[in-house]
């Protein structure tokens, strides 16, 4: 049972890669696509993260595990201000994102807070400014 829903989760990645690549190259109603192509997208992000946790084919390997540490797959706070400008841009053709309606996405920040951590982490060690030892950056 847990393979089946291996491959369901692997399978719904893929459907919504196609899908988000599918409304975001399309002629009709842009905003309102683009905007919902890039929930999909992100959606089928957390969905292939969730997949290679559970799966040792891809994350298995240290490098990927490390690639993946940095770049972050699994980014939610995004959801609520895209399906709120998505309604948004369908009721609306003229509807823009200004630079008021820009600071829902503030909040989009939280989900990098790690990535930003390891980044940092990595140019400190680099630069000789912090020990390598990743003990308490490592449990963050």
């Amino acid at each position: 049972m847990a393979a089946f829903f291996k491959i369901l989760m692997i399978l719904g990645a893929l459907q919504g890669f196609i899908v988000s690549g599918m409304l975001f190259f399309t002629k009709q109603n842009k905003k309102a696509n683009r905007l919902l192509a890039i929930l999909v997208l992100l959606i089928a992000m957390a969905c292939f993260n969730l997949y290679g946790n559970y799966t040792d084919y891809w994350f298995g390997s240290p490098v990927l595990r490390f690639i993946f540490a940095i770049i972050p797959l699994i980014i939610v706070m995004a959801f609520g201000p895209l399906i709120y400008f998505y309604v948004q841009a369908s009721l609306d053709p003229n509807f823009k994102i200004n630079k008021k309606l820009r600071r829902h996405f503030y909040l989009v920040l939280i989900d990098f807070v790690p990535s930003f951590t390891a980044i940092f982490f990595l140019l400190g060690v680099i630069f000789n400014q912090l020990k390598n030892n990743p003990g308490p950056w490592g449990q963050f």
